[in-house]
């Protein structure tokens, strides 16, 4: 009789054991890629303008690139391209000049092989090491006003390429002499593109509304902790405030209808678990602050940011987390005051010709 009260107290306390909250709780990381734009670290007046592209290529360079698909790629992120220099708040010159050669010579590389019998056999190997160099630049011109020369490639800095090994150094000599052109056309398209991408992140960034994706991803909070009663009901919120986030493009804001499910859900986590000791308490109230932060920064509310992210300093649990969080709010607080535009979603060419 005694071993059955036993046992009886034991599933007992098993049971009871299943619907406790636990002491503590782990939270996880759920990364998301999340599109906008952003405005221009320098507007202008007028925010959004015309720019007109010049090029400035030199007589060699100009058989080894394709100008019209060139020129195309010179951009301003957001801004409209213009034929018509006499039309364009900005102009842009584009200069690229040759490429020379410095020198170009077969190098030897030896290596030595020892088999079992402690035979060494030596093993030759050629290459042809080329030096050269290459210039490019941009000029930026506002208002017929030179206000910035750039250099990309200077002919201070030697530029060096190695062909593939050959087992003669004739052979290593005569892939180059055979396919020079070929590489110096590489060499061209090569070092142009790279002086273009350059040239428009940075006018796109100065200038421009660019579009950002991908990188640097953000993260979410979640929980992960089976034994807690919020485990489930937290982790689906989660996931659907991802989906949600996921779905904004550069042009299309987050479900707005979506915001206040998320953030009444968050609110709520606030005020059902309130004590200021129990660890588990205070983590969940951690991710929760960090998730509204989350949603207010891509619902663009730095104001509210703001607020949330002092509360998750004072709930005293990875505080670092609050302060990255008040300096995401006053960098995008900074931004909307500076181009008085307060979004970072939307098509430059639909939104400026309905102001």
């Amino acid at each position: 009789m005694n071993r059955f009260y036993i046992t009886l107290s034991i599933c007992c306390l098993f049971s009871l054991g299943g619907t406790a909250q636990t002491k503590n709780v782990d939270i996880d990381n759920v990364w998301f890629n999340f599109a906008f734009r952003t405005t221009p670290i320098e507007p202008q007046n007028p925010i959004r303008f015309a720019y007109f592209v010049n090029m400035n290529v030199s007589s060699v360079a100009k058989q080894n690139l394709q100008m019209d698909a060139l020129r195309d790629a010179v951009r301003i992120e957001g801004q409209t391209r213009t034929a018509y220099a006499d039309s364009a708040l900005i102009t842009l010159t584009l200069s690229i000049g040759d490429i020379l050669i410095r020198s170009s010579n077969v190098v030897e590389r030896r290596e030595e092989s020892k088999d079992k019998s402690g035979k060494v056999t030596v093993y030759n190997y050629y290459h042809t090491e080329i030096i050269y160099t290459f210039e490019s630049s941009y000029k930026i011109e506002i208002r017929d006003k030179a206000v910035r020369n750039i250099p990309i490639h200077s002919r201070s800095r030697e530029i060096v390429y190695k062909t593939r090994e050959y087992r003669t150094r004739k052979e290593a000599a005569d892939y180059w002499n055979n396919n020079r052109e070929v590489h110096l056309s590489t060499f061209y398209s090569n070092h142009t593109t790279e002086t273009v991408d350059n040239m428009t992140a940075y006018l796109s960034e100065r200038f421009g509304f660019p579009i950002h994706t991908g990188l640097p991803k953000l993260t979410l909070k979640t929980m992960d902790e089976k034994k807690h009663d919020e485990n489930t009901n937290f982790r689906t919120e989660v996931n659907s405030l991802k989906e949600t986030l996921e779905a904004a493009t550069p042009n299309t804001p987050p479900d707005a209808a979506m915001k206040s499910i998320f953030t009444g859900y968050f609110k709520n986590i606030l005020t059902k678990y309130t004590d200021p000791k129990r660890k588990a308490d205070i983590r969940l109230r951690y991710a929760a602050y960090y998730n509204l932060c989350m949603i207010y920064l891509c619902f663009d509310e730095p104001e509210k940011v703001g607020e949330y992210a002092d509360k998750l300093i004072a709930n005293d649990y990875n505080k670092y987390e609050g302060e990255k969080m008040n300096d995401l709010a006053k960098e995008l607080k900074a931004q909307f005051d500076r181009s008085g535009i307060r979004t970072r979603h939307f098509d430059p060419e639909t939104f400026f010709s309905n102001r």
